[in-house]
């Protein structure tokens, strides 16, 4: 597998394990969500979705990213991997494959450069058997995804903002649609939107705005304009 292995970084105690540095088992009534729609008006609503889902994320898990260059895939797979102690995430537009070594062991790759029965997807499937979490940007080029259970997540830059090339390359609001294939990965979902204290929202697809989350529902009203740019 061409591969960029990093350094693991501190270890973590099992205090630090249980409050917040490692995988989390999910476990309870918690109602299960297809999908939802997150609005970050900055990295810190980024990274508190990142780490949300981390704590809630479960080793064979598949977390795909789509969305157009500069929308905030490689900055959600950094504030995620945060969450277990990994620091240097870096993109791997050259290298396709980083591994995070571990407990769990983090597999960040970038398939924009790849074709269809391209050896990496291969090694995917046995860092995935081996109980690697995924995290796959550019994941429309896999067509057949391997694992029963995925997360699905598609940025975007808010409407009427530039990204990219645009004249408003940063900042912008980023729209984050989350949605879930399978009875754990469903789960899952639902407890990070319980967590985030987003349960004021009712439905499948409903938007869910970063800021004042707890009290809006779907047709609640945009966060200010007063925090910082993402």
């Amino acid at each position: 597998m061409t591969r960029n292995i990093m350094p693991q970084g501190a270890q973590l105690s099992r205090e630090g394990l249980c409050s917040g540095g490692g995988v989390s088992s999910y476990s309870g009534d918690t109602s299960s969500v297809d999908s939802f729609l997150f609005v970050a008006a900055s990295p810190e609503e980024t990274a508190r979705l990142a780490r949300a889902c981390a704590a809630r994320s479960f080793p064979g898990l598949v977390i795909l990213l789509e969305g157009d260059l500069g929308a905030g895939k490689t900055q959600f797979v950094r504030f995620f991997a945060e969450h277990f102690g990994r620091r240097g995430v870096r993109s791997p537009s050259f290298t396709l494959v980083n591994e995070y070594k571990g407990d769990p062991l983090l597999v960040h790759a970038d398939l924009y450069r790849i074709s269809s029965g391209d050896p990496v997807l291969r090694d995917l499937e046995e860092a995935l058997r081996a109980g690697a979490i995924l995290l796959v940007e550019w994941a429309d080029r896999w067509t057949d995804v391997a694992g029963e259970e995925q997360w699905r997540l598609v940025f975007a830059f808010d409407e009427g903002e530039e990204g990219g090339g645009g004249t408003k390359s940063f900042p912008a609001r980023r729209r984050i649609h989350c949605t879930a294939l399978g009875e754990r990965a469903r789960r899952s979902l639902g407890a990070v939107k319980e967590d985030m204290d987003l349960s004021g929202t009712n439905g499948p697809g409903a938007t869910l705005f970063g800021t004042n989350a707890g009290t809006n529902n779907a047709g609640g009203a945009r966060p200010g304009e007063g925090g910082e740019t993402p």
